[in-house]
């Protein structure tokens, strides 16, 4: 009988101890889950600020590319203006040459007439 309780002893030691080890393998593995799940955590508010990050930058960029279609329609234009400037200029150059003509022509005939009136008052003198 004796050696029957001290094997039931036996079994019932040897039951606590893996009841033991088992009670602490449940609290590593949910140690573990609990280190893991505030780690996702942490991840998944960096994974949100990188978002958030992510989002500005595209209404950034997005601005900047509005920026640079406004800009670029401008300077087109400015360029057009600029042309159009230079056609101008281009024509009033050509405008004032042949005024320049016309003076040179018009001067030269006035004296011939100076010179002719100036021989008809000599004439008449003599």
């Amino acid at each position: 009988l004796s050696t029957q309780k001290t094997h039931d002893a036996n079994i019932i030691d040897t039951e606590k101890r893996r009841i033991a080890e088992m009670e602490d393998e449940v609290k590593n593995v949910t140690e573990a889950l609990d280190r893991e799940r505030r780690e996702n955590r942490t991840l998944d508010e960096e994974v949100q600020k990188y978002q958030g990050l992510l989002t500005q930058e595209k209404a950034s960029r997005e601005r900047l590319e509005r920026d640079w279609d406004q800009e670029s329609g401008e300077r087109k234009r400015v360029e057009e203006f600029l042309l159009l400037e230079k056609e101008h200029s281009a024509q009033l150059e050509t405008d004032n040459l042949a005024l320049q003509k016309e003076n040179d022509a018009l001067k030269h005939d006035l004296e011939d007439e100076i010179t002719a009136l100036n021989d008809l008052v000599t004439e008449q003198k003599n």
